[in-house]
């Protein structure tokens, strides 16, 4: 009788195991989709950040409209601006905000 008891926790323990590994490999188990840092697609001084758009939105660069699962559009951190994932690389006009920062700052400027 002590052995089937002894039996039954070790194939607990082995259950355990398995699913405390399942949650590390997903990375449920340290809470790292919660620390993850947004990547940034600088282009012409944009910096582009992968974002949901809760409302209608339309692209700011080709006008059509904005949709699908999952952060559809890119904003960026500087003037706002919202783009198709697709149209993010072929802005052509600079950001008027991250410009004129890099404008008063740049190393040219610094003494």
């Amino acid at each position: 009788e002590g052995l089937f008891v002894n039996s039954v926790s070790q194939d607990e323990q082995k259950r355990n195991t398995r699913h405390s590994m399942s949650l590390k490999h997903f990375g449920l188990g340290k809470r790292r989709w919660a620390m993850k840092e947004s990547r940034i697609h600088e282009v012409e001084g944009h910096q582009f950040v992968a974002t949901l758009l809760k409302h209608p939105t339309f692209c700011q660069h080709c006008t059509d409209f904005i949709w699908g699962i999952g952060k559809q559009g890119y904003r960026c951190k500087g003037c706002q601006k919202v783009v198709h994932k697709r149209c993010h690389d072929k802005v052509s006009r600079r950001c008027p905000v991250v410009g004129d920062s890099e404008n008063i700052l740049g190393e040219e400027n610094c003494v």
